[in-house]
């Protein structure tokens, strides 16, 4: 009997760690779509600002 309450009991447990790691990956996922992407609020210079990305002029300077 022990080790059938035992099985019973790890179950259970890994039912609820699954059910509680998927609450957070779906409040994550929700949040993420719901945000705005970069390119909805900056121009194309800023965000490449924020990339670091530097626009090359020529050689004639």
């Amino acid at each position: 009997m022990p080790l059938e309450k035992s099985i019973t009991d790890t179950a259970l447990s890994v039912t609820q760690v699954t059910k509680t790691f998927m609450k957070e990956i779906w409040s994550r996922l929700d949040a993420a779509a719901e945000k705005p992407r970069p390119s909805d609020y900056l121009s194309e210079k800023g965000i490449k600002a924020i990339q670091g990305v530097q626009e090359h002029k020529g050689l004639d300077s």
